[in-house]
């Protein structure tokens, strides 16, 4: 087996880099359009998600795991409360 440089190694890594993206936006194309018959985001499917496996959390963990400013955790949330989806309880953060 023939032993590739380094240069050939980088190219083989970034193939390999440009073919995980292209698959994860065809998966996340595919997942919005199923979801899209529920009227669900991708993002309002992940909340769902971490509430069903972890049980309820305050808004600002919910923006914390999953990367997003505060106000748009509130308007995801806000929706999933106005289909039903979710009931929101007002809760203060522990000290």
């Amino acid at each position: 087996m023939p032993r590739i440089d380094k240069r050939g190694r980088i190219r083989r890594a970034y193939t390999a880099y440009v073919d995980l993206l292209d698959a994860a936006d065809a998966l996340r194309e595919r997942m919005s359009r199923q979801l899209r018959t529920w009227n669900l985001t991708i993002l309002q499917y992940r909340v769902l998600d971490a509430l069903y496996h972890e049980g309820p959390q305050y808004q600002q963990a919910l923006s914390r795991k999953f990367h997003c400013s505060k106000q748009n955790a509130a308007l995801v949330i806000r929706g999933l409360e106005e289909c039903g989806c979710i009931e929101r309880v007002a809760a203060r953060l522990p000290l």
